[in-house]
């Protein structure tokens, strides 16, 4: 009976390891670039994954993109709310704001810690949504007006006018998603109810966008392939759907905390990540490759499909490269200036003409 050394059955199987290793990874991405979704993307050019033009080293991570004007973006932070960050589209001039506000002990409800800003320059909104406040403001200004929705919570704010309010409101006992147009002089308040598919407050979610150009309010779901514009007053102007084939929401939820809380029960299918709108485009990060992309092309690059505000039409698509191999977090269009947020970098690229 033969009988091996110890050494030499390790170094037998670290080879075998070793060899196996690269075509089992082969194996995978062959069958993962042959995955097919249902739908191809148009790129326009040859050169459609953008260069770097210039990059800011932030310091810190925890920053978000909070609004923008037509030469500048802000950006405000989850752990610093008062400290605004704007800077130029050649990210050579930046300017720091640290504002002072001050809320009453009358709201005991109101936490700073979860503060967001929304900026539509110069005016400043911080909203904290469980609480019902939303303190207005303006960049150049200390003064702080605060305004408590008594008995009124809502999930996120945006400023329409200076009189009227967009509220995204989450109605748990009656599994709704709603938006609510409050206007200080007028009685009542204008909604719309998200259509459910699952439980209407996942299925729901998603990213609201102000088109001031068109007057219009534009919505980008999460988890379906499905794209809502509403005018002022939260009429509906057209429904039209991103380029994927994912029209049901993929998710499935689980109870916790002896039934009084819903969640996740495995990771949902995400079909569209972050958006942006400027002009007359709406850009939008996909989670789904298409069947033209290649999976390294995919994996390496955030994928940016570009549609039209005012009737939601696919036009084309370009990728945003990763930096430091860290992946996009958030981007905004200014221009012909891409913005592109990354942990603790701003990087802008250039777009194709």
């Amino acid at each position: 009976m033969k009988t091996y050394s110890k050494p030499l059955v390790v170094l037998c199987a670290s080879v075998v390891i070793g060899t196996s290793l690269p075509l089992v990874l082969f194996m995978i991405n062959t069958r993962r670039s042959q995955e097919k979704n249902g739908f191809v993307r148009r790129f326009e050019t040859k050169n459609f994954i953008l260069s770097v033009s210039m990059v800011l080293d932030l310091g810190f991570d925890g920053y978000y993109i909070a609004g923008n004007t037509n030469k500048n973006l802000f950006l405000s932070h989850r752990e610093a709310p008062a400290h605004i960050l704007m800077a130029d589209i050649d990210l050579r001039d930046t300017t720091h704001f640290n504002l002072k506000f001050q809320v009453s002990t009358k709201y005991p409800r109101f936490n700073a810690a979860r503060l967001k800003v929304y900026i539509d320059s110069p005016a400043i909104y911080m909203h904290e949504g469980p609480a019902g406040i939303v303190l207005r403001g303006s960049l150049i200004s200390d003064n702080f007006k605060v305004t408590a929705y008594d008995g009124f919570s809502f999930d996120d704010f945006y400023g329409i006018s200076k009189n009227s309010t967009l509220f995204k409101t989450l109605q748990l006992e009656r599994s709704e998603t709603k938006l609510t147009l409050k206007n200080r002089h007028k009685q009542v308040s204008p909604t719309f109810t998200f259509k459910r598919q699952v439980d209407g407050i996942f299925c729901c979610d998603g990213m609201l966008h102000i088109d001031r150009d068109r007057e219009q309010i534009i919505h980008i779901f999460y988890y379906r392939n499905q794209i809502i514009s509403l005018d002022t007053l939260l009429r509906e102007r057209y429904v039209s759907k991103t380029i994927d084939t994912i029209s049901k929401a993929q998710i499935e939820l689980v109870h916790i905390n002896s039934g009084r809380e819903r969640t996740f029960g495995k990771p949902p299918t995400k079909v569209n990540r972050r958006s942006c709108v400027f002009g007359s485009k709406l850009y939008v990060n996909s989670s789904i490759k298409a069947d033209n992309e290649s999976w390294d092309s995919f994996a390496n690059n955030s994928v940016i499909d570009v549609y039209t505000t005012e009737k939601g039409i696919y036009q084309y698509s370009f990728y945003i490269p990763k930096y430091q191999n860290r992946t996009l977090r958030y981007f905004q269009i200014v221009d012909q200036t891409v913005f592109a947020l990354y942990q603790n970098h701003l990087v802008t690229y250039r777009l194709k003409p």
